[in-house]
């Protein structure tokens, strides 16, 4: 399929430049780069939203033990 668009010249230069860098062409540059970035945003858009976890300090840096569920209930109301 044939499109135009029309690019500020400052991206038609950094586009020739990258395809002489390459050894392709500008179309396959332009191509490349476009669809990187759609994958990107389609990988940001069905991620969803970042969850955050409450953080719980150790009383014992470097010491692991399992935490009963009371356990876990007293650090987060603290």
């Amino acid at each position: 399929m044939l499109v135009t668009i029309e690019l500020p010249a400052h991206v038609i230069s950094a586009l020739e430049n990258r395809a002489r860098e390459l050894h392709s062409s500008v179309q396959d540059v332009a191509i490349e780069a476009i669809e990187k970035d759609m994958a990107r945003f389609e990988m940001e858009a069905t991620r969803g939203h970042r969850v955050r976890l409450p953080l719980i300090r150790s009383r014992n840096p470097g010491s692991l033990h399992s935490l009963t569920n009371a356990e876990i209930d007293g650090i987060l109301a603290e």
